[in-house]
């Protein structure tokens, strides 16, 4: 299955819950919050010491020899795509020279846009950007209904890995 996405929510893989969870159990005395901001700035509080850790895309750090990283997931690119679209449930790779042309959904995170792009640009194709939002659910929802198809890492929808 090339990631194809019905309109409705029994795909959903979220792992920070579960980490953290884990992570809780195993030290409770340790005192944890979360909170979600760009990668840039989770950087710059991390080499500043502001903060002591945090769960980020390693691939797209900017500073990554500053501090250690341990790579708890490795997560490879997925195409989403409406069930009925002429690439779900092939089951097999898809190029991103297939993708040339398609109406793409563009999930907005500073990391995930640095990494969609250069991929883009290897394969020498600029996408066709139909929505940009800044939700995963938005994302899924636009994708299912028809409005174009999504590159994203397989850890937000389990799908097939993009050579």
């Amino acid at each position: 299955m090339v990631g194809a996405l019905q309109d409705d929510h029994h795909h959903r893989r979220y792992y920070l819950p579960a980490l953290l969870a884990r992570y809780r159990r195993a030290f409770a005395n340790i005192r944890t919050w979360v909170y979600e901001d760009s990668g840039t700035l989770i950087e710059h509080q991390l080499i500043n010491g502001e903060l002591d850790a945090a769960l980020m895309i390693a691939s797209t750090l900017e500073s990554a020899s500053s501090f250690d990283t341990l790579t708890l997931i490795r997560s490879p690119w997925c195409l989403w795509a409406p069930v009925r679209h002429r690439l779900a449930g092939l089951g097999t790779a898809v190029s991103i020279s297939e993708l040339r042309g398609e109406p793409v959904v563009e999930l907005r995170s500073e990391e995930l846009e640095r990494a969609a792009g250069d991929l883009w640009r290897r394969s020498g194709h600029e996408p066709s950007v139909s929505a940009r939002t800044r939700s995963v659910e938005a994302t899924r929802n636009l994708v299912a209904t028809g409005c174009g198809i999504s590159i994203l890492p397989e850890v937000l929808y389990g799908g097939v890995a993009l050579p």
